[in-house]
């Protein structure tokens, strides 16, 4: 077992998870005995525990049917899931892009239009 499988699974854990919650969530709690210049090791760990964190609010969101624990307890699916994650957030960056930009141009008319009807001046 690498260390990478074996950081995961300790970030899985519930100790770890809670560390990192009430961390987070008061502010005070300190995870290491060192404040700063974490070693390669604890970054690792908080980048994982931050991921599974992730996963759990999205759970208890519900808004994808197909998450749920067992994704977490697997790192193929977990890895398959953050892939597909990423995907869905690219997307719909892309997409309040495409908006803004529709947004940023001043139509002359509602509905079809051609260059000569837009107004590309500054606002």
């Amino acid at each position: 077992m690498n260390y990478n499988t074996i950081i995961r699974k300790l970030a899985r854990s519930v100790y770890w998870l809670n560390l990192f919650t009430m961390a987070k969530t008061i502010g005070t709690i300190q995870m290491f005995e060192n404040n700063t210049n974490y070693s390669g090791l604890q970054i690792q760990l908080l980048y994982w525990l931050r991921v599974y964190d992730m996963i759990h609010e999205l759970i208890g969101e519900k808004k994808y049917s197909f998450l749920d624990e067992a994704v977490i307890n697997d790192d193929v699916r977990t890895d398959a899931f953050l892939y597909f994650y990423s995907q869905q957030r690219e997307k719909e960056l892309q997409d309040l892009r495409h908006k803004e930009k529709i947004h940023d141009c001043n139509f002359k008319k509602e509905g079809r239009t051609t260059t000569f009807e837009v107004d590309f001046g500054s606002k």
